[in-house]
């Protein structure tokens, strides 16, 4: 459903100047759309080795896009009304989807068979290591361990009576973030790790004791590397050694959902918000960077990662996006504009009828300015023509438009920096 009352507009200023070649971080078009879904709310993203992709539905439906073919529904799913919320896929080739329970296809989507749990209440999500065990949380008694497709599950020892989300590394180790309560009354969020396929578990991260009562963690994320992150009460928190020690990373306000978050091979996080797209915390200069180049909707539903690194988004009503490049060939030696223009914030802002969009440029060169709403459609023309090194100044009259957040962006070339402005009528 569109929001009524708030519109989300592109705001693109286009400069070249001649001679620009130096890489900057996330100012080249980073979003490339995979057409096929528009209009159909993401819920789960899972790419298979081969590069063919499962889209969940909140409509519980099961979409999948071979690679060289159109998307298509597949499977056979009963309609519990309810949204695909997991699809995973097992080292051999196997998929999963949480959905109602959990169930499974051998027929790459086809077809699906539902996995027995015996009617234990799962909570969260499933996890599936390179053994294909299967890793769920269940309400109430912590972890249990199917070993046999879930022919038999087996309890799983010393972890909290609450698993909220379980997470298997390539490197063979499972994480499992919970709240409650090893002893009655302490309800605080804690991150378990075990190296031994669930044998034995070691408590590696807890909450502050400062925190109120009822603190938890409610997702873990972690790479083969041993670069692990969750989100906490306490915040993003993230740790280089496998879980043995954690740090805090500032959120800067950053408006998101608690579970769209992953990280790459290298390392760096990528966070995905309710209303302002994508940021990327690069740990090569500690900072979070936006990265909504060629996104058309900034709502995002999930955000995914395949073994390769590419990064793919769900939004609410533009379908799926993917990462140009993959996460780990960007350079993140520049986290800022170039020297070559500036593009300052705009004032007033907010603002009701016009603002002034400041720049600057060190070289002459072609200005183009133009607005888009967020399915794409101009909007207006505000400037296209030569422009002489220095300080510019655009006025724009938006009298017409309706309340809400907009982005403005410069690009010089192929490189670009955007910031953001709002509109109160």
């Amino acid at each position: 459903m569109k929001i009524a009352c708030k519109y989300l507009a592109i705001l693109k200023l286009f400069v070249f100047v001649a001679g620009y070649s130096q890489d900057i971080f996330a100012q080249v078009d980073y979003w490339q759309p995979i057409r096929g879904l528009e209009g159909v709310p993401i819920s789960a993203i899972a790419v298979n080795a081969q590069g063919d992709i499962f889209v969940g539905a909140d409509s519980g439906r099961i979409y999948r896009k071979l690679v060289g073919d159109d998307f298509r529904s597949v499977g056979d799913l009963p309609k519990f009304g309810g949204a695909i919320s997991q699809i995973s896929i097992s080292s051999v080739g196997e998929l999963f989807a949480r959905y109602a329970g959990i169930h499974f296809s051998k027929d790459n989507g086809e077809s699906w068979v539902p996995l027995s749990t015996g009617g234990m209440p799962l909570m969260g999500n499933f996890a599936i290591d390179s053994s294909s065990s299967i890793f769920v949380g269940v309400r109430g008694n912590g972890v249990y361990r199917s070993q046999d497709n879930g022919q038999t599950w087996d309890s799983l020892c010393c972890t909290d009576r609450f698993a909220l989300y379980i997470n298997a590394t390539a490197n063979g180790s499972l994480f499992v973030a919970t709240n409650c309560c090893t002893n009655a009354g302490t309800w605080t969020g804690k991150i378990f790790r075990s190296t031994t396929s669930g044998e034995s578990w070691t408590k590696v991260y807890e909450d502050p004791w400062y925190l109120p009562i009822g603190s938890y963690v409610s997702v873990v994320r972690a790479n083969e590397k041993g670069d692990v992150v969750a989100n906490a009460t306490a915040g993003i928190v993230y740790s280089h050694d496998n879980g043995d020690t954690w740090k805090k990373i500032e959120r800067e306000n950053l408006r998101y959902s608690s579970r769209k978050i992953v990280i790459d091979s290298r390392g760096d996080l990528f966070l995905g918000t309710e209303e302002d797209g994508v940021f990327r915390y690069s740990f090569a200069d500690t900072s979070w960077h936006e990265i909504n180049n060629g996104l058309t909707d900034l709502r995002i539903r999930n955000i995914s990662l395949d073994r390769n690194d590419y990064l793919y988004v769900g939004t609410v009503d533009d379908g799926l996006f993917r990462s140009v490049k993959r996460t780990t060939s960007v350079n993140l030696s520049a986290g800022s504009a170039p020297d070559d223009f500036l593009l300052e914030q705009n004032y007033p802002n907010p603002f009701n009828a016009g603002t002034t969009i400041p720049f600057s440029l060190s070289n002459a060169g072609f200005v183009t300015l133009k607005v888009y709403t967020l399915l794409g459609e101009e909007v207006a023309t505000l400037a296209a023509g030569q422009f002489v090194a220095g300080e510019h100044q655009i006025k724009w009259q938006a009298e017409e438009m309706a309340s809400g957040v907009y982005l403005y962006q410069i690009r010089m070339g192929q490189h670009s920096h955007t910031r953001k402005m709002i509109v109160l009528q």
